[in-house]
């Protein structure tokens, strides 16, 4: 069989603006760059379906999720004014590889698409859209993945978020807050988990974990292609806002595990006082124990940190398992969209893609 590449116009200039903007390609190593775009997605980002919270992304994520393994700056492109050079738009694109029924498919992630609200009405979204597809096809690409929480058209999956309040009193006992015993155990438990940072261990261990995380890959349809420097880069500990730990307990017969999840605060953007939600999102998780004690040890280590909720995606445990560990059923679902390829609709447990 011959696959026969179709050509493709590519547009040499870009599209024209009005009212004196003009493109602008953000370095995400450029620390004045990353303060302005912190303001414009703290202003104007993704609000939830009730326009009542708003996600607060702190520099150094921002800065953590531009900066990929192989990043272009022709990629990271910002509308701005030519006499104030305030940043009014942006949107980001990273090259990624996705498997989908056992099929590599090269194409692009498009993430952080913000635009401010008066700019909105006059329809500058897809000039934002064109300019961007018409950078992605000058490399080549003419496939592309995003996620979005308003549904539109027809998704590739759509998943739920299940949700688990860590600060409730009512919680307490499954803490174990209320009994000394139960909370020396915990501290305990604690101990035996230890900051992971693949960067700064050995080459084989490296590798053995990323094999362990592709045989959990293979029982789903859709996931990431993982390579070794993806691997570093994505499952390690940053201070902030990434945390993974690795469980090295001797009496689990050398059994290891790794959680990775992230913060990804929430702030309330309606009444006369805006507070934070402190909430935690399960990313990756290699586990060699049981699927409960996993998850609770995981619960109890975002509780130690002092996070206020627990978010997991619909697919990654079944509905009645979370449910038995006290989980709500959340309304924010996330919708996977891909342009330039068809495929059939994927179920929430057959997805093993997690987008920041």
């Amino acid at each position: 069989m011959v696959y026969v590449c179709k050509k493709f116009h590519v547009n040499k200039f870009p599209p024209l603006l009005p009212f004196e903007l003009s493109w602008k390609d953000v370095n995400g190593h450029c620390l004045d760059f990353i303060h302005e775009l912190y303001y414009l997605l703290d202003n104007n980002f993704v609000e939830d379906c009730y326009s009542f919270l708003r996600f607060n992304y702190i520099h150094e994520f921002i800065k953590f999720a531009i900066c990929t393994p192989n990043w272009v700056l022709f990629l990271n492109l910002a509308l701005k004014f030519n006499r104030t050079f305030k940043l009014n738009g942006f949107i980001t694109s990273n090259f990624r590889k996705i498997i989908i029924n056992g099929r590599l498919v090269f194409c692009s992630e498009i993430n952080f698409l913000c635009l401010q609200k008066k700019l909105r009405r006059r329809f500058f979204v897809q000039v934002l859209i064109k300019e961007i597809t018409r950078r992605l096809n000058c490399f080549g690409t003419s496939k592309a993945i995003y996620t979005t929480g308003l549904p539109f058209l027809r998704p590739l999956l759509s998943a739920n978020y299940f949700f688990h309040i860590l600060n409730s009193q009512e919680q307490d006992i499954f803490y174990g807050s209320k009994s000394e015993k139960t909370g020396n155990k915990n501290q305990k438990m604690i101990k035996t988990w230890k900051k992971f940072n693949p960067l700064k261990k050995e080459k084989s261990r490296c590798l053995y974990n990323l094999k362990i995380l592709r045989k959990l890959f293979k029982k789903k349809k859709i996931y990431k292609h993982f390579d070794k420097i993806d691997f570093s880069y994505w499952i390690r500990f940053v201070k902030g806002f990434k945390f993974t730990f690795i469980n090295q307990n001797r009496g689990l017969k050398n059994k290891k595990s790794i959680v990775s999840f992230y913060s990804l605060p929430c702030k309330t953007i309606r009444g006369r006082k805006s507070f934070y939600f402190f909430d935690a999102y399960y990313y990756y998780g290699i586990q060699e124990i049981e699927k409960e004690f996993f998850l609770k040890e995981t619960l109890i280590i975002c509780k130690s940190i002092g996070f206020d909720l627990f978010y997991i995606l619909d697919g990654q445990y079944t509905e009645n398992f979370l449910i038995n560990l006290k989980f709500k059923d959340g309304s924010n679902k996330i919708n996977v969209y891909m342009l330039g390829l068809e495929t059939e609709i994927l179920k929430p447990n057959e997805n093993g893609l997690i987008f920041f």
